[in-house]
């Protein structure tokens, strides 16, 4: 997995390429904690390049949104495919994590 950051005003963007698994979450909860340090009110993942997520990746995702919302940012995944977003309803995070 690549991951390439871009700082858009207060939003800071993850673009994710690739497959999120158990030997690439860690680089991608690097980025997550890194977010604290960035001074921005919004974290922003974006899918649109990622083919594959493990449940590795799913417990990142669902412990940035932990961390997001008891610090009072904001966090959301944007551009997910049809088979990623499938995931997300079948184990429910869509519920959890706002899917724009």
């Amino acid at each position: 997995m690549n991951i390439t950051k871009t700082k858009n005003g207060s939003n800071l963007v993850l673009c994710l390429t690739g497959r999120i698994d158990t030997i690439t979450c860690n680089l991608l909860n690097e980025e997550i904690d890194n977010f604290f340090n960035e001074n921005c009110q919004k974290l922003v993942l974006d899918f649109s390049e990622v083919d594959y997520i493990s449940s590795a990746g799913l417990r990142v995702i669902l412990a940035a949104q932990k961390k997001v919302s008891s610090s009072n940012l904001e966090f959301e995944l944007t551009n997910m495919s049809d088979a990623i977003k499938n995931i997300f309803n079948i184990t429910g995070f869509s519920q959890i994590v706002k899917i724009v």
